[in-house]
């Protein structure tokens, strides 16, 4: 089967727009499961006693557990958004390419 250039044009920027809407939404989930995390460490230190000599241990084990939360569905969420509006993209265009094909079928008709 060959691929007209547009079809070719449109496969690239489908796996374009899938790679980079993945990273960027694992890079910002990330970013905020790391954000997430050194606020409930902060509050871990700050209420703290001074009398307790693993604090520092157990302030660690909540900000890991608080990161692996955040993280958990990262990459179900990224999966996603990069790949669910792909087929409404295609589809969308092809509907518009059939009308744009109808419209001048029918411009064609008239001028004869």
């Amino acid at each position: 089967m060959r691929l007209n250039r547009w079809v070719r044009l449109g496969i690239v920027a489908s796996v374009l727009w899938a790679l980079v809407v993945g990273y960027y939404t694992l890079h910002t989930f990330t970013e905020l499961a790391i954000e997430n995390a050194n606020a409930s460490r902060r509050l871990c230190v700050d209420a703290a006693t001074v009398d307790d000599p693993k604090f520092g241990e157990r302030c660690s084990e909540e900000w890991m557990r608080n990161f692996k939360r955040g993280i958990n569905n990262s990459y179900g969420h990224a999966a996603i958004r990069a790949l669910a509006p792909i087929p409404f993209a295609w589809l969308f265009v092809y509907l518009a390419v059939l009308i744009w094909r109808w419209v001048a079928r029918g411009f064609k008709r008239e001028a004869r």
